[in-house]
């Protein structure tokens, strides 16, 4: 009886201190299937993936595929489906299909779409636009994520108070106080400049030390005005994108580069 009750007392200490052990997750968030990242990047990426996923209890899922679609845009055909089969109750993702050369950010489920509108998801594929002109496929995966961070971090204020200052506001007073120093230095450089090219001259006092009282001479002049006029030229751009689109719960943006 004494050995049993010992048993027992050493089973719930080991329940009290020891506790429950944490469930790993089944799936990677990144499956490189058109092995498009190094083994550094892959790990990094999924790190900080999970990361985004423990923070804020939300799927973070980025694909790479070879995969022939029925679509315009074989990466939103791929992720929708993969997506869906894997992550029923919903997930961001960004997906990069090589057979067609196409992108497609993709928002899904309800829980995620309260985060994640039309705008965010337009957002989040222009930002990743280029790095793929240039593949730079890990980086344009990284961007997604900082934008994914950076949009879940604003719509769950994070940050309490301060997160439109520190997401919105800070950048754009960054950028003004730099202006306004600039301009300051810009002024005085050309001051002190003027001030330099002057610093020789003297005050006339007299008309006569302005002109020849007798030899008085007047000249027509004659303004010329020139005038061109500029036509802005389109930037030649070879990518092509399209936003909206997919099956019901789904809202996403994407294209080809």
């Amino acid at each position: 009886m004494k050995r049993f009750l010992t048993l027992i007392f050493s089973m719930m200490l080991m329940v009290l201190f020891v506790g429950p052990m944490p469930i790993q997750a089944a799936t990677s968030h990144v499956i490189d299937d058109a092995d498009l990242l190094t083994s550094e990047e892959e790990r990094e990426l999924d790190q900080k993936a999970n990361q985004i996923a423990q923070d804020y209890d939300i799927n973070v899922l980025m694909l790479t595929t070879y995969y022939v679609g029925d679509s315009d845009v074989y990466a939103r055909d791929y992720i929708e489906s993969y997506g869906e089969q894997n992550f029923a109750d919903g997930y961001i993702g960004y997906c990069i299909d090589m057979s067609d050369r196409s992108y497609w950010v993709d928002g899904y489920g309800p829980e995620t779409l309260k985060y994640f509108d039309q705008s965010d998801t337009d957002d989040i594929s222009s930002a990743v636009e280029d790095d793929l002109a240039d593949e730079e496929f890990g980086e344009s995966m990284d961007t997604f994520l900082n934008r994914v961070d950076r949009h879940l971090a604003k719509a769950t204020k994070k940050y309490g108070f301060f997160t439109n200052i520190i997401l919105n506001k800070g950048l754009y007073m960054g950028m003004s106080i730099f202006g306004i120093v600039f301009a300051v230095l810009i002024a005085a450089m050309m001051t002190y400049s003027k001030m330099h090219l002057h610093q020789d001259k003297k005050e006339k006092t007299t008309a006569d030390d302005y002109c020849d009282p007798v030899q008085l001479e007047a000249k027509d002049e004659q303004l010329i005005r020139t005038y061109q006029t500029r036509v802005p030229v389109p930037k030649a751009d070879t990518s092509s994108s399209s936003s909206g689109g997919g099956g019901g719960g789904h809202v996403g943006s994407g294209g080809h580069f």
